[in-house]
């Protein structure tokens, strides 16, 4: 005997009811000293996290290498504005990325160190 299927507004009831278990799960697992808002100002989290919302721009091996291989004045200028603008977005992704690791894992000491390093590396280079 077949069971029946489950309709739409069951099984969106039970996955809000998953979502909201581990919502809770994951903010109660989360320690109050371990969050970055808990270590950093208030302007370099909003700042993280600004950036970090951002689309990071890609770039191809092929162009690093016709790059490297004869750079010229006018090409240096354009790479180092375009590290100045790119590195604090791909350095606010990982800060990002580690703030939210699942299972507890933002919240080991490893991780909250190298977090923190990414941010100071981040606040750095936006002042």
């Amino acid at each position: 005997m077949a069971l029946p299927a489950p309709t739409a507004q069951a099984f969106a009831s039970g996955m809000a009811r998953a979502v909201s278990r581990a919502t809770a799960a994951t903010q109660s697992a989360v320690p109050s000293g371990h969050r970055l808002a808990d270590k950093w100002p208030t302007t370099v989290v909003d700042d993280v996290f600004t950036h970090a919302v951002k689309k990071q721009t890609g770039v191809a091996l092929k162009y690093m290498l016709d790059f490297g291989a004869n750079p010229i004045e006018r090409q240096l200028i354009l790479s180092a504005q375009f590290l100045h603008k790119e590195l604090p977005v791909r350095l606010a992704h990982r800060a990002a990325e580690l703030e939210n690791l699942p299972y507890g894992l933002s919240t080991k000491s490893s991780v909250l160190k190298v977090r923190d390093w990414y941010v100071e590396s981040f606040k750095d280079l936006r002042s």
